[in-house]
């Protein structure tokens, strides 16, 4: 079972906290006393009737946020898997850019993509290097063996025009990625150089984008901003990896509902049947 919208679940922190409110605040001085009996009760005897009568203020505090529970879980959107393995190379693919500048740190930069690779090995995968040029070094593949030959090979050394204008690959992933039609696209920009400060600004064409710098993060942040992406920490990978996923889950979902059995509706059920309970037992009362 998986959820489609997770973060919807901070919302029962919410509830959490106003179920511990209704407990601590003054319901906790509450008889529980039903209609006008307040009223015409001794003070005294209000506790023991109380008990007899029915359920305290705590407990009718009860039914309401559990119903409120469940309609959170519902929006969170449960779903199962009914069994159908997501075909991660037909939907997704991913560009490794790196930076070929002369102090960009090649070594640093292959152990970044081999732990990529390793990580997600059934994700197609494409090599970029970037001077003042960009150049495709290897289309986009889920052979890691041809990726590596590659990768091994690659050094400022080789590179006829040397430089570190690397908005010139993001912009060639985006159009290595929309030209393949790749329906979940990502492209990681790998440096281990300092943040470049030409100001030149390129713009999305869909694919998401990742920064990730190896030495120092000192003006990365701002360089991801102007080029619409995320800054990444080599502690984060398998997290970008996990997005990745995660967004060719919800849209196999979106495109293909039967592959997936919804809980929402039950749940839904569940809260109208409890709140027909809770106004049945309020008209008792």
């Amino acid at each position: 079972m998986s959820l489609v919208h997770p973060l919807a679940l901070l919302a029962l922190f919410v509830l959490l906290g106003l179920h511990l409110l209704f407990l601590l605040g003054p319901l906790r001085h509450s008889t529980g006393l039903p209609g006008a009996w307040r009223g015409i009760v001794d003070p005294a005897l209000r506790p023991h009737l109380a008990a007899l009568s029915g359920p305290s203020a705590r407990a009718r505090t009860a039914l309401p946020i559990a119903i409120a529970a469940l309609l959170v879980v519902a929006v969170a959107r449960p779903v199962i898997d009914r069994g159908h393995d997501t075909d991660f190379a037909a939907l997704t693919g991913r560009v490794l850019i790196l930076d070929l500048s002369a102090d960009a740190g090649i070594d640093s930069e292959r152990i970044a993509v081999e732990r990529l690779i390793a990580l997600s090995p059934d994700i197609p995968t494409a090599l970029v290097a970037v001077t003042r040029r960009a150049y495709q070094v290897v289309p986009l593949t889920t052979d890691g063996t041809q990726i590596r030959r590659y990768l091994a090979v690659l050094s400022p050394d080789i590179v006829p025009d040397p430089g570190q204008e690397l908005f010139r690959g993001l912009i060639e992933a985006d159009r290595i990625l929309v030209g393949a039609g790749i329906a979940v696209g990502q492209s990681i920009l790998i440096s281990g150089a300092a943040a470049p400060t030409d100001g030149i600004a390129s713009k999305s064409a869909g694919p998401a984008r990742l920064v990730l710098p190896l030495a120092t993060p000192q003006g990365w942040a701002d360089f991801a901003q102007a080029h619409g992406a995320q800054l990444l920490s080599p502690d984060d990978m398998p997290g970008s990896v996990d997005r990745l996923r995660r967004s060719a889950r919800t849209l196999l979902r979106a495109e293909a509902p039967d592959q997936v059995f919804e809980l929402a509706p039950f749940l839904i059920a569940c809260a109208a049947a409890l709140w027909l309970l809770f106004f049945r037992r309020g008209a008792e009362a």
